[in-house]
């Protein structure tokens, strides 16, 4: 390792995901990318972009999806295979610049309250309260959950993480409880992760309801989808849309499924939260099916429930996409330099 200097008013935000790294600076405009899979853990990635970029910033802050310890910041990442990441340690080793650790729905939490060009698309109409709880929920590689609070007294957000993608979720429908039944059979607990997540959940569905018998064509471009390493929920979502009618039937029942079950699992999110400030949706399953699942299947219906407790404070409440995949990114900067 070569000791590198501090460089004046360099700052860096980090978001680590289960397969990708994204990290913005203040000497760039562009972001740098990273596959996760290409390093065997926090301490070489780090090295490696100071290396890059010849010098190494003041502070740190890396968002990572995982359980923090809330005493020495440590972070076991979920869904890859690093070891635990202790910042204290980073820090010493790094003289001069300050390594912190939040959540990665934290920093995400932080971009879509403090960076004013994030760009939404609305998927359900509602009146946000000005200064009610806001949910960010990332629909991605995994489920990350965490809340924006307002601050009356220092009149400003902080954030709460949390480990709400692993709650269970709660099926509606006659189909909704078949699945879950399959998925008790292979595991002790169904979390929401499992079921509805962009690499567990999605496998569990297709395997669940997807007859390579009835049809060959879908699971084709399915099995190749997963060898390209490509999103198999646009498959899904192409063919339920424009498929020949075998396969549009067997997408459409599994993406029904994903949007019912992920309708729910929002209610209960939004619930625990009172999230009467909006539910801000992210992540790459977000960004391709969540126009689709709001618009075709029952996640609105499922979400407000319609005769449950709190409906009508449900129903006011807007639902957004979050159309800027790099918020996390450049939330995590955010803090950095505050």
């Amino acid at each position: 390792m070569t000791m590198l200097e501090v460089l004046p008013n360099f700052y860096a935000g980090i978001d680590v995901g289960g397969t990708k790294v994204a990290i913005a600076d203040t000497l760039s405009t562009s972001i740098l990318r990273y596959s996760t899979a290409d390093f065997s853990d926090m301490e070489s990635l780090l090295e490696d972009y100071f290396q890059q970029r010849s010098g190494r910033p003041k502070h740190v802050v890396i968002g990572m999806a995982g359980p923090r310890d809330d005493e020495d910041g440590s972070v076991k990442g979920t869904n890859f295979s690093w070891p635990t990441f202790y910042p204290q340690q980073a820090s010493q080793q790094y003289p001069g610049t300050a390594i912190t650790t939040t959540n990665d729905m934290v920093i995400t939490a932080a971009g879509i309250i403090s960076d004013s060009s994030i760009d939404f698309a609305l998927l359900k109409s509602g009146i946000a309260k000005t200064n009610g709880p806001k949910l960010t929920v990332a629909l991605s590689t995994g489920i990350g959950v965490a809340s924006a609070l307002w601050d009356e007294k220092y009149q400003r957000y902080f954030f709460a993480a949390s480990e709400g993608g692993h709650i269970g979720v709660q099926p509606k429908t006659e189909l909704e409880h078949a699945y879950i039944r399959y998925l008790q059979a292979k595991t002790a607990h169904v979390s929401a992760e499992q079921g509805l997540s962009g690499r567990h959940g999605i496998e569990n569905l297709i395997n669940h309801a997807l007859d390579a018998q009835k049809t060959p064509k879908l699971a084709a471009e399915v099995a190749k989808a997963k060898r390209a390493n490509n999103p198999v929920g646009v498959v899904l979502r192409d063919n339920a849309l424009y498929g020949e009618p075998a396969d549009k039937a067997a997408a459409q029942q599994i993406l029904n499924l994903l949007g019912g079950l992920t309708g729910s699992l929002l209610r209960d999110l939004a619930l625990v939260s009172k999230a009467t400030g909006g539910i801000y949706l992210t992540g790459s399953m977000a960004l391709g099916l969540g126009e689709y699942l709001a618009e075709h299947t029952a996640l609105i219906e499922q979400f407000v429930g319609q005769g449950a407790a709190h409906a009508d404070w449900l129903q006011n409440i807007p639902i957004y996409l979050v159309t800027d995949p790099d918020v996390a990114t450049k939330g995590a900067l955010l803090l950095a330099q505050s």
